[in-house]
């Protein structure tokens, strides 16, 4: 190895420093956030530890920025931030005409602005593959902690009973209590775990991985939550697009459909029905759904630029009598940012997954690239492989991130048929990827064109 070999920095310092308690202090805010330990723990709860250890976490990020590598050079900034920017615009220009100014301020500081801290975390923290694998830890455990947590509640019934006519299983949280929520975490899990799997080496991890997997699938059933089983076919299709066996995948999905249904409970299997059939059975909220939407599309009709943010009930009882929210993503944008708000948010979304699939593709690029060098070194007597195999497997996990990203999105754009999820941290935490994962692009390309253009010799 020569002195010029000795100075080229490693693959991980080539990436921006992060300090690593910084990252475990991420970790432990993403665990403190989704299981909900200020609730879990009452004297934490008492002391408001989210909060704390956000605010901590916000200062250091400003205090403690990360420290940049020699050869980062000029860096371009995703334009999905403008949009990102857009959207909190349309928000913040409702509050002032809310016909609940006081839910609207509410829900705009405890639901809009908190859960925004994800993504700044995230951008801010999450700026290597070593950052992106930190988050996904801590997200995927959070997600295993409740899942199995509900999953064992609904094998011995304790966190099962009636509701809409049929038992279902319900979480142990305030946030995931209700069945559809519960169903909606669980799905959330899925694409995760069905892309991070190939490209995981430990087989303690695939382990898990696989036990997410049967909890989450667990969970899902179990919620008898029609929104969670529309979810999972949306799931079925964006998989079947992605994959390069597309006939062999749909013939593994059709078995497994068929080997499941018989041993699925028979309310289950009527539930399930009635999504396509629109049937009413006993318990069924078929009529009462189809009575929301009529009430939103009216509510719309009669003000087109919204009624505030999160003031369709209150709307809603003052002319009908009745009080239940939109239960559709799309009605919900419509009714309180209106249709200037919808436009904004459509496009959020269509800049959001353009900027996964863009990143996804520089990746794919580089892989290959990594790969053909590879080939390449194997006939160069004395050559060095490990920096490229490191390289790619990084590669690999943010590939596999980002085709997590992409389902993960889908299927709450799926949940949002039967759910009013927009001031929910699911969103934030697909901008924060999508943001993490392009700015870890533009360095992994610059790490790319060092290592392919280099021999190393041991």
């Amino acid at each position: 190895m020569t002195d010029k070999d000795k100075c080229v920095p490693t693959i991980q310092e080539s990436y921006p420093q992060v300090f690593s308690f910084l990252l475990l202090g991420f970790f432990g805010y993403v665990l403190i956030w989704f299981l909900q330990v200020g609730h879990r723990v009452e004297a934490l709860g008492v002391l408001r530890v989210e909060f704390i250890v956000a605010a901590v976490l916000a200062s250091l990020a400003v205090l403690l920025r990360p420290r940049m590598p020699e050869e980062a050079g000029k860096r371009r900034k995703s334009s999905l931030t403008y949009y990102i920017a857009a959207f909190f615009v349309c928000i913040v220009v409702q509050l002032p005409y809310s016909h609940a100014p006081d839910v609207s301020l509410q829900v705009f500081i405890d639901r809009v602005v908190k859960f925004a801290f994800m993504a700044y975390f995230m951008t801010q923290f999450v700026r290597s593959p070593r950052g992106m694998r930190f988050f996904l830890a801590a997200f995927l455990s959070a997600c295993f902690y409740i899942t199995q947590e509900s999953f064992r509640a609904g094998l011995t019934g304790s966190m099962v009973w009636q509701n809409q006519g049929v038992p279902r299983l319900h979480g142990d949280t305030p946030l995931f209590a209700h069945p559809n929520s519960l169903g909606g975490l669980a799905m959330g899990v899925l694409p995760f775990v069905y892309f991070l799997f190939p490209v995981v080496k430990s087989n303690l991890l695939r382990m898990m991985l696989a036990a997410m997997t049967v909890t989450s699938m667990g969970c899902v059933l179990f919620s008898a939550s029609r929104t969670a089983y529309l979810a999972l076919f949306v799931l079925g299709g964006f998989l079947w697009l992605s994959s390069r066996r597309k006939a062999l995948f749909l013939l593994m999905s059709m078995f497994l459909a068929a080997a499941a249904w018989p041993s699925m409970p028979e309310h289950y299997q009527v539930r399930l029905r009635t999504i396509f059939t629109g049937e009413e059975v006993e318990g069924s909220s078929m009529q009462k759904r189809k009575e929301i939407l009529r009430d939103a599309a009216a509510v719309f009709h009669e003000h087109p630029f919204g009624v505030g943010v999160s003031a369709f009930p209150a709307v809603r009882q003052q002319v009908f009598g009745r009080v239940q929210d939109t239960h559709n993503l799309y009605l919900e944008v419509a009714t309180n940012l209106g249709a200037q708000g919808l436009v904004v948010f459509g496009l959020l979304l269509m800049k959001l997954m353009a900027t996964f699939r863009v990143s996804r593709v520089s990746i794919e690029a580089q892989m290959r690239r990594v790969e053909s060098r590879l080939g390449e070194l194997r006939k160069t007597p004395g050559a060095s492989f490990e920096p490229l195999r490191t390289h790619l497997n990084d590669l690999r996990m943010l590939r596999a991130a980002c085709m997590a990203g992409m389902g993960y999105i889908i299927i709450r754009l799926a949940l949002g048929f039967f759910g009013h999820d927009l001031y929910e941290i699911y969103w934030w935490i697909g901008t924060g990827m999508a943001l993490s994962l392009h700015n870890i692009d533009q360095f992994s390309r610059k790490i790319t064109d060092r290592l392919t253009e280099t021999i190393h010799v041991s």
